[in-house]
């Protein structure tokens, strides 16, 4: 793996770039932005949001929000995951997700990572595919999206 690509904590230094940070047109529909993500992570304490940066030699590319650990069913959601437009298309976000899995074993007791997918999001669908993500045929009953997960075990 590429040793410049960090996953950091934001701060004064890379908030900016960050918030800066918008996907694809096409993709707006699917995923918060930054700024929501963010303002979600401080107001809602019940799910311990945490927010990352995704940086390419230190220059923020994409973001990614963990929380809401189950540490009894051993699970924590990957609940956004993005690379910004003009640094989609160069293999990023596989390199990135391969990096999120393993901070995700090493900062967390968990045993699986789950997400949840916009039904008619079919590219969303072939990236987490590829990365071993797999749906298990349920709906999240809060927003009606697909529920999917990645094993560690």
């Amino acid at each position: 793996m590429n040793p410049f690509m960090t996953i950091e904590d934001i701060n004064d230094a890379n908030l900016a770039a960050v918030l800066g940070l918008k996907v694809a047109a096409a993709q707006r529909a699917y995923i918060e932005t930054n700024a929501q993500s963010l303002q979600e992570a401080m107001n809602d304490h019940d799910h311990d949001w945490r927010c990352y940066a995704l940086c390419e030699n230190r220059q923020p590319v994409g973001f990614m929000m963990i929380g809401a650990e189950n540490r009894t069913d051993k699970y924590i959601w990957l609940d956004r995951f993005m690379i910004g437009q003009q640094y989609q298309g160069q293999g990023l976000g596989t390199q990135f997700l391969k990096r999120a899995i393993g901070f995700i074993e090493d900062h967390f007791e968990v045993d699986e990572i789950v997400l949840s997918l916009h039904t008619e999001n079919t590219y969303a669908k072939f990236f987490y595919v590829q990365a071993g993500f797999t749906d298990i045929k349920r709906i999240d009953e809060t927003n009606g999206e697909e529920i999917w997960v990645y094993r560690l075990t």
